[in-house]
C-alpha cells in the first residue's frame, strides 16, 4: 500500500532490523524517524514506508517476544562538551594536523602503504587546504629518507608503518638519530614475525622499537592507549621531537587503529604550545652546539645564509659537526645522545594511580590493554582486592616516579599482547620481579583474563602469608597437612602435641583418647578412617624394642612394622573400651595397603 516498486520495498528491511534492535535495547524510535523526515522530505513516500518497516520491527519483538532478555545501556558519565565518533588512525591524523598549526609547521607525510596504517595516509590526504603534504613513496625505506629530508628543510615529518615496514626503516631512522632532527614514526603494531597477520593486533614490536637499531641509538617511545589518546599521543610525540630534535617512535596498534569511541573535541587554546624558531644567527653559529636543558642542537634550515654545515651518517665531532674517529668525541656523541632522551622524563607528568597508593598487587597497562585491564581492577575492587593499577604513555625513558611507585607494592603484573616485553624492561630498568601475562593470538584481552590472573595472584598471595604465619607462631597448618581437612586435631586439639598425663595413662589407653576424639570431633569421616583390624605381639615392639612415649615408634608404629591391611572395621565406630592397645595406625581410606598413613605432625 506504500506504492512503491518492489527494489524499494525490499530496502525497507534494514530498517526492521533496526527497529528490533530500538526494542532489544529499549531505546525510543523518534531519533530515527526525524532523521527518516529531513533525508527524504522531498520523497515522503519513502520516508513513511522506512518509518512503517522500523515500527514493525520495534512490534515485532514487543508481541512475538523474539528475545528473553532486555538490554537498558545507562547513559555515559562524560565530561560536558561536544562529542564526535572518532577512529583511532583518523583521531591520529587529526592530532598531527593539530601539533602542525600549533608549532607553525607545514607537516609532512612520507609513507608507504602498509595494513593497518595506510588509513592515516588517506586521512591526511585530505587536509591540503591546511598545509598538509603527502607523498606515496615507492617503498618505506624511501618514504622514511622523504620525510628526513623534509625535516632538513624545516618541516614537521612524519613516516607511517607497521611492524615489517618499521624493519626496513631501520637504517634511515638511525641516520635521523645521528643528525639529530625532529621525525615522528609512527608504527600501528599487527601480529608478527615477518608478514605473520596483517589484520590482527599485537604489542609485538616494542623491543624492535627500543633496540631494533645498531649501534647505541635511543630514541622515545610513546604508546597511545585509545582511538582518542592517539590525538594526544600524536601531539606529544611532536612536542618531544622538535624541541629535543631527536626521532620520535609513537606506537599504536590494530585493535586502536581500527576502534573507535566518542571524542569531546578539545579547546584549540589548551593544546601545547609547539612554536619552533629555526637558528638565524650566523655569528659564531656551531651546528652541533647543545641547549643546556634539552642537549637540542640548532635547527638550521639549508640556505639560510651562513649557517651551511656537514650532515650525514658519519660521527660528528662535538660542535663543528665535522667528521670524527676520535675515540674521546664517539664517547662525548654517544653520551649524549642518550642523556639527551634520559632529560625528557623530567617534563613527563607524574603517573596516575587507580586504586590505593600502595597495596598487594599492581596492574601495570601500556597501548590498548587500557580498557581491559581498567575494567579488571574495578571489578577486583569492588571484590574487595587490594589492587591498584597505572597505565604508561612513555616507555623510552620511563616517568621518573615509576620506579618509586614499584616499591610500594608486593607484586607486579603486567598484561601486554607479546611475550613479556615490557616486563623484561621493567626488571632491567628497576631490578624488581614482575609477573608476566602474555597473549598473542591477535586478539585484544578480555576483562575476565586479567581479572582471573588478579585473583589467582592474590590468592596466592594469601596462602603463603598464611604458611608464613603458621611458620612463625608455631600454629598447625591445615593447607599444607597431608591428611584429609582436619586431621590436624588429632594431636592439635588442645593447642598441643597429646602426651601422657601425669596419671600414668598407657599407651593403649591414649591411642583409644586420640581415636575417640578424632571420631567425636570430625563425625563426618567416621566412615573413612578406620583402625586396622589386625593385632600386634601384646608385649613391647620386636627385637627387645619396648613401648615408649606416643611418636614415630608410639601412636604411628614404627615403619619397620607396618603391615598390610585386608580387612577393616564396620562402620559403627567402636567404643573406647574395645580399643585394643595392639593397634597402633590410623588408616587412611586412599592408602593403598602396602602404605602406611601419614600423621599430622609429619
Amino acid at each position: 500500500d506504500s506504492g512503491l516498486d518492489i527494489k524499494t520495498q525490499d530496502r525497507c528491511k534494514n530498517f526492521f532490523a533496526l527497529g528490533m534492535i530500538y526494542w532489544l535495547y529499549s531505546r525510543p524510535v523518534e531519533t530515527s524517524v526525524a532523521w527518516l523526515k529531513q533525508k527524504f522530505k522531498r520523497r515522503p513516500e519513502i520516508a513513511a514506508a522506512n518509518e512503517k518497516a522500523l515500527q514493525a520491527g520495534y512490534n515485532f519483538c514487543d508481541i512475538t517476544q523474539a528475545f528473553q532478555v532486555r538490554y537498558e545501556v545507562e547513559p555515559a558519565q562524560l565530561e560536558p562538551g561536544t562529542y564526535r565518533n572518532i577512529i583511532g588512525n583518523n583521531a591520529l591524523a587529526v592530532g598531527l594536523v593539530a601539533a602542525s598549526r600549533r608549532s607553525g609547521l607545514p607537516l609532512y607525510l612520507g609513507s608507504y602503504p602498509i595494513t593497518p596504517a595506510s588509513d592515516i595516509l588517506h586521512e591526511l590526504a585530505r587536509f591540503k587546504n591546511y598545509g598538509v603534504t603527502t607523498f606515496q613513496a615507492e617503498d618505506e625505506i624511501a618514504a622514511v629518507c622523504a620525510a628526513i629530508g623534509a625535516s632538513f628543510g624545516g618541516a614537521l615529518a612524519v613516516t607511517t608503518t607497521s611492524g615489517p615496514g618499521l624493519a626496513l626503516k631501520s637504517e634511515a631512522i638511525n641516520l635521523a638519530v645521528m643528525v639529530e632532527l625532529p621525525l615522528v614514526i609512527c608504527n600501528i603494531q599487527r601480529g608478527g614475525p615477518s608478514t605473520g597477520l596483517p589484520t590482527k593486533t599485537e604489542q609485538s614490536d616494542l623491543l624492535q622499537c627500543m633496540f631494533g637499531r645498531n649501534g647505541d641509538s635511543p630514541v622515545p617511545v610513546l604508546a597511545a592507549s585509545s582511538p582518542a589518546d592517539c590525538f594526544e599521543t600524536a601531539i606529544e610525540a611532536c612536542r618531544i621531537a622538535v624541541k629535543y630534535m631527536v626521532p620520535v617512535i609513537l606506537l599504536s596498534d590494530g585493535y586502536i587503529a581500527n576502534g573507535s569511541e566518542p571524542w569531546r573535541l578539545p579547546d584549540i587554546e589548551s593544546l601545547p604550545d609547539l612554536q619552533t624558531e629555526f637558528w638565524s644567527q650566523a655569528d659564531g653559529f656551531q651546528p652541533y652546539s647543545r641547549d643546556e636543558t634539552t642537549l637540542a642542537r640548532p635547527w638550521a634550515v639549508p640556505g639560510t645564509p651562513g649557517l651551511e654545515h656537514r650532515i650525514g651518517g658519519l660521527e660528528k665531532e662535538d660542535l663543528t659537526g665535522n667528521v670524527s674517529y676520535s675515540a674521546t668525541n664517539h664517547q662525548k656523541m654517544t653520551n649524549y645522545r642518550a642523556e639527551k632522551v634520559r632529560r625528557i622524563a623530567s617534563e613527563i607528568p607524574d603517573l596516575e594511580i587507580n586504586g590505593d597508593q600502595e597495596g598487594d598487587l599492581l596492574v601495570v597497562g601500556w597501548g590498548s590493554t587500557l580498557g581491559a585491564v581498567t575494567g579488571a581492577v574495578r571489578q577486583a575492587r569492588g571484590e574487595g582486592m587490594k589492587v591498584s593499577q597505572i597505565h604508561l604513555r612513555h616507555i623510552n625513558p620511563f616517568p621518573s616516579d615509576l620506579g618509586e611507585i614499584l616499591t610500594r607494592f608486593e607484586r607486579i603484573l603486567v598484561p601486554e599482547m607479546n611475550s613479556g616485553q615490557l616486563a623484561l624492561l621493567l626488571r632491567a630498568e628497576y631490578l624488581r620481579e614482575v609477573i608476566s601475562q602474555s597473549k598473542v593470538k591477535g586478539k585484544p584481552f578480555f576483562r575476565y583474563e586479567i581479572y582471573d590472573k588478579i585473583k589467582e595472584i592474590l590468592e596466592a598471595r594469601s596462602h603463603v602469608c598464611r604458611t608464613a604465619r603458621i611458620e612463625e607462631e608455631g600454629l598447625p597448618d591445615r593447607s599444607r597437612s597431608t591428611l584429609v581437612p582436619g586431621m590436624w586435631r588429632l594431636r592439635h586439639s588442645v593447642g598441643g602435641p597429646v602426651v601422657l598425663s601425669q596419671h600414668g595413662d598407657s599407651q593403649g589407653e591414649l591411642r583409644c583418647r586420640v581415636r575417640d576424639r578424632l571420631l567425636q570431633s570430625l563425625p563426618v569421616l567416621h566412615g573413612h578412617l578406620r583402625l586396622p583390624f589386625h593385632s600386634w605381639p601384646s608385649t613391647g615392639y620386636r627385637d627387645g624394642h619396648q613401648d615408649g612415649p606416643t611418636g614415630a615408634g608410639g601412636l604411628g608404629g614404627h615403619r619397620r612394622w607396618r603391615r598390610d591391611v585386608h580387612r577393616r572395621q564396620s562402620l559403627d565406630p567402636p567404643l573406647a573400651s574395645q580399643c585394643r592397645r595392639q593397634d597402633r595406625n590410623v588408616q587412611q581410606p586412599h592408602l593403598r595397603p602396602h602404605q602406611g598413613p601419614v600423621l599430622a605432625d609429619q
